[in-house]
């Protein structure tokens, strides 16, 4: 996704998530139903399983026939627990690919959108082999250490104060 495009939904992103999650955790008798019939479904299936309510927003571009899911979110239940909020979006990652900024989820494929998880152990992608620092880059424009997301890094000092990852300058373009 160009950056022009998720800049312009950003801020809605934002409102979705927050009332997605204040719509499943409210106090309304639909919303206790809910979260009763889960634990009661989870109770019922027993210790090997977990039961998951999930919401999507998913940005689809028919041209290509691919989607990127911009929001993951919802309930889950074990043992016949009260159900807990869980999210499974990642935060937004930018990479320069053919010469141009693409922001996707950092557990997705900047050029096919499907999942690739560990990007800097595993740095093809094995739905259309897009390579790090071959067919695109990491764009870093901040010292946020793009492994752990909670150190920092810099050209001066590559190795993440959290969690020792070494910015690898043939994958990553700073910006």
């Amino acid at each position: 996704m160009n950056p022009d495009a998720f800049n312009a939904i950003s801020p809605y992103l934002e409102d979705i998530s927050h009332a997605l999650e204040e719509m499943l955790m409210e106090d309304s008798d639909n919303a206790k139903q809910v979260r009763y019939s889960l634990m009661e479904i989870s109770k019922a299936l027993g210790a090997g399983f977990s039961v998951d309510l999930n919401v999507a927003l998913l940005a689809f571009a028919s041209r290509e026939q691919r989607a990127l899911p911009l929001i993951e979110m919802g309930l889950s239940a074990n043992n016949g627990d009260t159900p807990y909020p869980h999210s499974a979006d990642c935060t937004p990652h930018r990479y320069v690919v053919g010469g141009s900024i693409h922001i996707v989820p950092h557990d997705r494929c900047p050029k096919c959108w499907e999942h690739w998880m560990n990007k800097f152990e595993n740095q093809s992608c094995e739905h259309c082999g897009t390579t790090l620092g071959k067919d695109c880059r990491v764009l870093l424009d901040s010292d946020t250490c793009p492994h752990c997301e909670e150190g920092r890094v810099s050209m001066q000092k590559p190795i993440c104060d959290q969690c020792g990852y070494e910015v690898d300058p043939k994958i990553v373009t700073w910006g």
